[in-house]
């Protein structure tokens, strides 16, 4: 649709963005770059569907050999904006995300907000 001729439309799609949460943090490499494909490939999925999302494991796992730290605390204070500003949340129910103290900050933020949150079975050929 072209921005001219539905400027309402868009303008309403960019006040809905979508935050992806999903856990990460793992001692193993390989666990990680897994979980951090799984929610690239969900992003990608809403992009296609027109859908504009936030992927923050899509955003930063590509620093990771530049030995950006990777636990939460030092995370949190990037995706807190993000947070904010996205109005629904989708959770990645990867292997993990029970135990992820990062993607729990993520859903009680999004509670605390009254904001719509979603799961995400990836059993369940939704990713």
């Amino acid at each position: 649709q072209s921005l001219v001729t539905d400027t309402e439309s868009y303008y309403q799609r960019l006040h809905d963005v979508v935050y992806v949460a999903s856990p990460y943090t793992h001692e193993s490499y390989i666990l990680r770059d897994l979980r951090a494909q799984a929610a690239i490939k969900y992003a990608a999925k809403l992009c296609k569907e027109g859908v504009i999302c936030f992927c923050p494991i899509g955003h930063s796992h590509p620093f990771e050999p530049y030995r950006v730290p990777q636990d939460f605390e030092f995370w949190k204070r990037f995706n807190q904006p993000f947070l904010d500003l996205c109005t629904e949340m989708h959770v990645l129910m990867l292997w993990g995300w029970e135990e992820s103290k990062g993607l729990a900050y993520e859903i009680e933020n999004f509670q605390g907000a009254s904001k719509k949150i979603s799961y995400v079975d990836p059993d369940a050929k939704q990713l």
